[in-house]
């Protein structure tokens, strides 16, 4: 639940993803190693039908040419100053492209050559996507007033 919990926008869909993702466990387990951690495997199974989730159920997914996007400043420190569960309600606001970018690359650590083939956008997109993610976010956390500059 919690990994597709960051990729969704309520409980909701998080139920649904999860539902997907243990119906492709089921009907595809013959095609998983033994000797291989059965963990990972579920993993990747997870994000991947996030992903087929958000693809398929968004209207459109909001992508933002680098060339759109500026720089600034983020202090990373910041989301430190909350709670787990308020980051997860921070993160469930932004659009979905930049979500499912700032999960990939923040959470599961996935370079943006390969978010770039997952989300099927190029690198320069998925590199303007995280900086608008983190500016979001930021913008998100000062206008609920959790942390000060």
């Amino acid at each position: 639940m919690t990994v597709c919990a960051r990729y969704a926008r309520s409980d909701e869909e998080t139920e649904e993803m999860v539902d997907d993702a243990f119906i492709r466990v089921f009907t595809k387990i013959d095609q998983f190693n033994i000797s291989l951690p059965f963990r990972p495997w579920l993993h990747t199974i997870l994000i991947r039908s996030a992903l087929n989730y958000l693809k398929k159920y968004q209207e459109q997914l909001l992508i933002v040419n680098l060339t759109a996007a500026q720089e600034y400043a983020i202090n990373d420190d910041m989301l430190a100053q909350i709670s787990a569960k308020e980051i997860i309600n921070l993160i469930r606001r932004l659009p979905p492209s930049f979500r499912a970018t700032f999960n990939l690359y923040v959470v599961e650590g996935y370079q943006h050559s390969e978010i770039a083939e997952a989300l099927h956008i190029s690198e320069s997109t998925s590199r303007s996507n995280l900086l608008i993610a983190r500016r979001k976010l930021k913008e998100l956390l000062l206008l609920n007033n959790k942390i000060r500059i």
